[in-house]
């Protein structure tokens, strides 16, 4: 049997997808299912496949593929409800195999099933300041989640790790899932272009210049770092004014974490807070604007299983600042600036070297597009399918 678009033979399945992340919702999740689940549609005409989305999902998840029907699935993530029913609801879908794209595999899915780990962040940064619960609720979520993708790792028939680095972690705590587990980059979208009418009018609205502003996109977990990155923006001001003409813009969807961060920034620097923009949740479309206007990104992150929006950006044609950590040196190699994440005043140094040699940034702006032109969200879906074809066949 023949996919659409490629010689891909595979054995008639129906395969499930765990999609209550998908879109913009679950962030580098649900970006990772948005594209997947694409990629799946333009390869695979002859297997059936049920995705299971949420409301929100729901909205978002349009099928183009006849082979390809979306179920609502009405249940948050970490939940009882979670472990009782979502096990029952794939059952009675008849699924052949299950992918989970995240840990939180059911303890009682019967089906067989493939996982994707995009990082090990709970056992390299199990830190109470990730979150806003109690000690003793924090203590017993974190031992749940423990216990939850121990049991899925140890069931799962195989594992796809989004890089080298998320590989030899998941390794390093099970050395015993060595020969089931393989790595499958995630990709990068081709870049839409946007009028550039519509890029004005947006910057424009966000009183911005082009190529005169920082970005940041992402959540502000503590692993994040950008506290970190917000003190070297600040003494990269009061080392050169005239980087303070430079805004730095600070888009994702609010949570909590953004607003203690926000408001500890207000009160750390209260004459000189406006600098930073918080912009919140934004649109795919601007999301591009963004990136591809933006002097450089920064993505100077403590601990990364992959780093999607570094791609993103470099796909866009901007200069990139990475941390000297976790896979993104992997994903970036030699096509993005690399400073260490752990002290302010090193971010504060590398920001004014770089806005002080444009010739250095373009020259990484350079080399990131060819980075980028490496990774293919239609290598990822064909990796996938061929995944699923194995698993299918070693268990007739």
């Amino acid at each position: 049997m023949v996919g659409m678009h490629a010689n891909i033979i595979i054995p008639s399945m129906h395969i499930g997808i765990d999609a209550r992340l998908y879109g913009t919702y679950g962030r580098g999740i649900g970006q990772y299912l948005k594209h997947l689940i694409a990629e799946l549609e333009r390869l695979d005409a002859e297997n059936e496949y049920t995705v299971f989305v949420s409301k929100q999902g729901w909205r978002e998840y349009q099928p183009t593929n006849p082979h390809f029907h979306k179920k609502m699935v009405d249940i948050r993530l970490y939940t009882l409800k979670e472990q009782l029913l979502l096990p029952w609801i794939i059952f009675r879908k008849h699924i052949d195999l299950m992918h989970f794209p995240h840990f939180t595999v059911p303890l009682f899915t019967k089906q067989p099933f493939v996982m994707t780990i995009h990082d090990m962040i709970i056992h390299k940064f199990p830190t109470e300041y990730a979150t806003h619960h109690s000690h003793a609720m924090y203590r017993l979520k974190l031992w749940g989640y423990r216990l939850t993708l121990a049991r899925a790792i140890k069931r799962a028939r195989h594992i796809i790790a989004v890089s080298n680095h998320t590989r030899d972690d998941i390794l390093s705590y099970y050395p015993h899932a060595q020969k089931k587990c393989s790595v499958i980059h995630e990709g990068v979208a081709q870049v839409n272009p946007v009028a550039q009418e519509v890029q004005h009018a947006y910057l424009n609205r966000l009183h911005l210049v082009s190529h005169h502003y920082l970005f940041y996109i992402g959540a502000a977990y503590p692993h994040k770092n950008l506290s970190a990155m917000i003190q070297g923006y600040m003494m990269a001001c009061d080392t050169d004014p005239t980087i303070a003409t430079y805004p730095f813009i600070i888009a994702g969807r609010q949570d909590v974490f953004h607003s203690q961060l926000e408001q500890l920034v207000c009160t750390t620097y209260p004459d000189i807070h406006s600098r930073i923009q918080w912009i919140g949740e934004i649109t795919d479309e601007e999301r591009s604007i963004l990136y591809a206007n933006a002097t450089f990104f920064m993505y100077i992150t403590c601990y990364e299983g992959f780093g999607l929006p570094v791609l993103e950006a470099m796909s866009h044609g901007t200069p990139v600042l990475i941390s000297d950590r976790g896979s993104l040196q992997e994903i970036a190699e030699d096509a993005a600036v690399r400073v260490s994440p752990d002290h302010p005043k090193d971010i504060a140094h590398t920001i004014v070297r770089c806005l002080s040699h444009p010739d250095v940034l373009s020259e990484y702006a350079r080399r990131g597009i060819h980075r980028a032109t490496q990774f293919s969200w239609r290598t990822t879906g064909q990796q996938t399918i061929e995944c699923y074809q194995q698993i299918f066949n070693s268990k007739q």
